[in-house]
């Protein structure tokens, strides 16, 4: 959320001038020299925020000495910690600014409707119902430019196969109407980014079939704001258990020599995956999920090599920003 709503470049983030307290120098988040960022980072929005809160609780406990009745022994204690407290007030005067600067980026520009939109459209099948949802959210003021050719993108994205071809001229015509400056010529960037090396975009979303939404029916989505998964996510299932498909439609088998070569697929136990073009921090996410072994069910877990490791690397780490105006620029 950093990286898309406000930007990170070389692990720094900075505020707008205007946001009160900001450091005009900015702040630094690495996992390294950051214990509150390195416990959070993968989390959904409203899990980091309770955390945030209790680590103010946290601060205030630490800071709470009355000096007119505490005991020698009580402020000798508090003397030793006063560097360690100094670094916690520090850091949470830090992480505190910045979540309320979020928050209000979230208000302002209606992010949580237009997430529950683009996560319904990524993870089901309803053109209808997403189209005229898409328009009434352009409709409305506070919903900037950038993130109404997002929407429209999404929408063109997810249709334009099922619809034979439909889905482009109507959603050109909108983006004509918004006069999105600089951004008409997108849905034509997309599809000259993906047609002629093949890219499936079935691919990107969810099944759809009727068996699908009889599951969905009766199984607990969890959060509705992280229902989208990775493409990555079932290319690295497939990789680690030895059943990823080759060009020529045949698994990849051992690529060691060998006089009595496995049945099976190889499953390696280190996998580096490099993305041209770049990743994204969801992608980072799902990779640290992989390595610990969250991500994938048992049964999948026990078709893998043991101690299998993913490392993950791109030339750049992207923002829906930073895509868009790539494909403007003809990537």
């Amino acid at each position: 959320m950093l990286h898309e709503h406000i930007g990170l470049r070389y692990n720094t983030l900075r505020l707008p001038p205007d946001v009160a307290g900001a450091d005009a120098e900015g702040y630094a988040f690495s996992e390294q020299d950051d214990i509150f960022f390195a416990a959070n980072m993968f989390l959904n929005w409203g899990d980091l925020c309770n955390n945030v809160k209790t680590y103010v609780d946290k601060c205030k406990t630490a800071l709470n000495l009355d000096r007119s009745t505490a005991t020698m022994d009580e402020i000798k204690q508090f003397m030793q910690r006063i560097s360690q407290t100094k670094n916690l007030t520090n850091s949470v005067a830090k992480h505190t600014t910045v979540t309320t600067h979020l928050s209000h980026v979230i208000k302002e520009r209606g992010l949580l409707q237009l997430s529950l939109l683009e996560q319904d459209m990524v993870a089901s099948h309803n053109a209808g119902d997403h189209w005229n949802r898409l328009l009434t959210l352009l409709q409305q003021a506070e919903v900037t430019s950038r993130d109404k050719v997002r929407l429209c993108v999404l929408y063109y994205l997810r249709y334009e196969m099922a619809s034979g071809g439909d889905a482009m001229p109507r959603v050109q015509a909108v983006l004509n109407d918004l006069m999105a400056a600089g951004h008409t010529p997108i849905l034509q960037r997309v599809r000259d980014y993906y047609t002629p090396l093949g890219r499936p975009t079935d691919d990107l979303f969810a099944d759809t079939g009727v068996l699908s939404s009889i599951v969905k029916t009766f199984v607990d989505v969890g959060n509705i704001y992280t229902q989208h998964e990775p493409v990555l996510k079932r290319t690295l299932l497939q990789t680690l258990t030895g059943t990823l498909e080759g060009r020529e439609g045949n698994a990849y088998s051992c690529p060691y020599s060998s006089a009595n070569p496995p049945t099976f697929g190889f499953k390696p136990t280190e996998v580096m995956v490099f993305m041209c073009g770049g990743y994204t921090y969801e992608e980072a996410a799902l990779v640290h999920g992989i390595n610990q072994k969250t991500v994938y069910k048992p049964n999948d877990l026990t078709q893998m090599a043991p101690n299998a490791h993913v490392v993950l690397g791109g030339d750049r780490i992207l923002n829906s920003n930073i895509f868009m105006d790539a494909l403007m620029e003809g990537m």
